[in-house]
């Protein structure tokens, strides 16, 4: 069972340097954005219905995530809500937030 934390997810220490970028990966983890941002930014979209959304491949992962590195490839140029996803928020959801607080912790710590 995951521990109760007094702090917000967002107050919590993260390991970035081992970010498995949960937000740009998997099924569900459709980024919808107008359709003016993405002209003004030059990315491609897919449509479903009337919204727009990052294209994706098959499995669901970001058009324009270098798989290899674990890096975005748009990161200066990327889209407002992508810029706002907090790691901490979805990992509390799917309940992860412990384990992404440890090691960070650790990586503050110097461990």
């Amino acid at each position: 069972m995951a521990k109760e934390h007094k702090l917000h997810p967002r107050l919590l220490p993260v390991d970035c340097g081992k970010c498995y970028a949960a937000c740009c990966r998997g099924p569900g983890r459709v980024l919808f954005i107008s359709q003016e941002e993405a002209e003004a930014k030059g990315l491609e979209t897919q449509a479903l219905g009337t919204l727009h959304y990052l294209k994706m491949h098959e499995d669901g992962t970001c058009w324009y995530l270098d798989t290899y590195e674990n890096k975005c490839t748009i990161y200066e140029n990327r889209p407002e809500k992508c810029k706002q996803f907090d790691c901490r928020d979805y990992a509390d959801s799917v309940g992860m937030l412990d384990h992404i607080v440890v090691e960070g912790q650790k990586r503050l710590l110097g461990k």
